[in-house]
């Protein structure tokens, strides 16, 4: 059973996802799985993630519907319900 899910919206992290996804597994003591949220199917992140998985945990990719790439201008409040929407969509 799952106990936490880890969102962590990527933008050309091919560099940095496979540390950040090594450190969650020996950091993290529970059963955990990795949602990765991204805009464009042209995303380093991606093409790392599928050339190597360096977990056993569960990864999820969820693209991002509307490109919200400039959340920064959404107010904290939109973004919460717009995350949860993905999520739900993740679970269907």
């Amino acid at each position: 059973m799952i106990k936490l899910d880890i969102v962590i919206p990527v933008y050309n992290e091919a560099e940095n996802i496979l540390q950040l996804l090594k450190a969650f597994e020996n950091e993290i003591n529970c059963n955990f799985r990795v949602l990765i949220c991204y805009d464009k199917d042209d995303d380093t992140t991606l093409k790392k993630l599928e050339k190597q998985n360096s977990t056993n945990k569960e990864i999820l990719l969820i693209k991002n519907p509307k490109q919200l790439y400039q959340f920064f201008q959404v107010e904290w409040e939109m973004l919460a319900k717009i995350l949860f929407q993905l999520l739900l969509k993740a679970y269907v």
